[in-house]
């Protein structure tokens, strides 16, 4: 068969001479693969080429003496591939603690007061969505804020960490002893967390803690198992924790509704007169002139940072822009009097007013309740009442609750006076 195959041609051989040692590395590096192929194969065919020779002398040992080195088997190239320090640390198991473990830890730290709790006690992470948080946690347990795209797509390129996501000021204070303490976190159900799929926030989680040197563990079976057995260590008032940002109150009536209201129901939502000057919509309202002009509205509250002023060019509207996002960060409260003074505006000159933000549903209605608070003497629990009775699809998220339950604290012990006359026309209820 050797005999049949023509002689290397001088072109060959000159070019295997040439780059003698990118052909041997080459070989050793790529052997089985497509690029180099045609040295590789003239190595092979002349072992006593200048190619091999040039090999030798580069490896120290004389060609006369002795053959060139053969190129390590493909196996063992994976196998030192395969035992890079980069690897075995992504391949670490994640360790797991049991409910009755940390049901212990926590019984023993509370038998020792608040103090020692937040001394000595675990930092418990809560990777779940703010609401279900709200709705019940592990006692001492701290939320991260990571249900948003945005959000885990930064935590997952190292833009922020686990600190910046912690919702309340509270917890940010406890996490910035973490260096000393024990890490666990938990989510609704997961039970096997080295199963966990990448996008989900427990994940993304996990994987910044390690990349910041921690080793946290993960509740087995998550709050779901851990409530089954130990509900006594559990929250379940909706506890809302004061934001860095702004005020936050310390319970919400449990008696409130508390559903959200479907998609269908918020895109069929129409205009809704809360009073007869006072107008709570979406953004499609605010778009609608022929309708905002059938109604006499004159003014406009924009409660959002990036909805445009409709019709603002045409100059017959009042606008104000109140920048504020639906989060649990956000700072309402303090463009409540700047509101009222708008709407007082509007009512004074004989207009409507219509206040929106996207969907009509929080923002918006957080400060129509507000209003109706501040100008009757209706509770925060009436004044809710009453607008979601004229507007079922409303949903004021529990930080704008919060703020709203703060306001009425305030306005019961004076330091925000009510302002009762003239008083409001249209409001059904005692007041």
């Amino acid at each position: 068969l050797l005999l049949l195959l023509p002689p290397p041609s001088s072109s060959m051989v000159t070019s295997s001479s040439t780059s003698s040692t990118s052909t041997s590395s080459s070989g050793n590096n790529n052997s089985g693969g497509g690029g180099g192929g045609k040295e590789t194969a003239s190595t092979l065919l002349n072992p006593s080429s200048s190619a091999a020779s040039a090999s030798a002398a580069g490896l120290g040992v004389h060609p006369s003496s002795s053959p060139p080195f053969p190129p390590p088997p493909p196996a063992l190239h994976h196998h030192h591939q395969h035992h890079h320090p980069s690897t075995n640390t992504a391949a670490k198991p994640i360790r797991t603690i049991y409910p009755t473990e940390l049901a212990k830890k926590l019984t023993k730290c509370n038998s020792k007061g608040a103090l020692q709790f937040q001394s000595q006690g675990p930092v418990i992470i809560d990777c779940r969505p703010f609401m279900e948080y709200n709705r019940s946690h592990i006692q001492g347990a701290v939320h991260i804020n990571c249900s948003d795209k945005i959000s885990r797509r930064r935590l997952q390129q190292g833009k922020i960490t686990v600190l910046d996501l912690i919702s309340c000021r509270e917890g940010k204070d406890s996490f910035k002893r973490i260096f000393s303490k024990e890490i666990i976190v938990y989510d609704e159900n997961t039970d096997e967390p080295n199963r966990v799929v990448p996008s989900q926030p427990l994940h993304i989680v996990l994987e910044s803690l390690k990349r910041e040197g921690k080793d946290p563990l993960v509740l087995k079976g998550g709050l779901s198992s851990f409530k089954q057995e130990h509900e006594n260590l559990c929250d379940n008032s909706l506890q809302l924790q004061e934001c860095p940002e702004g005020g936050g109150a310390s319970l919400i009536p449990a008696h409130l509704p508390q559903s959200i209201p479907t998609t269908p129901d918020i895109e069929n939502a129409e205009l809704t007169p809360i009073l007869p000057f006072l107008f709570l919509g979406n953004e499609q309202d605010a778009q609608d002139l022929e309708k905002m002009q059938r109604m006499n509205i004159g003014y406009i509250i924009n409660v959002t940072t990036h909805l445009p002023l409709y019709h603002y060019d045409k100059g017959i509207f009042h606008y104000k822009r109140l920048p504020a996002t639906d989060s649990n960060k956000q700072n309402l409260r303090q463009y409540f009097e700047e509101a009222f003074e708008f709407i007082e505006e509007a009512h004074q000159c004989g207009n409507g007013l219509l206040i929106h933000c996207q969907a009509g549903v929080s923002r918006s209605a957080t400060i129509v309740i507000a209003y109706l608070m501040k100008h009757t003497r209706m509770t925060m629990t009436d004044a809710y009442k009453f607008v979601k009775g004229k507007r079922p699809i409303i949903s004021p998220n529990l930080n704008f609750m919060g703020q709203l339950l703060e306001f009425e604290e305030d306005l019961n012990n004076g330091v925000t006076p009510r302002i009762l006359t003239p008083k409001l026309v249209g409001v059904e209820t005692v007041v």
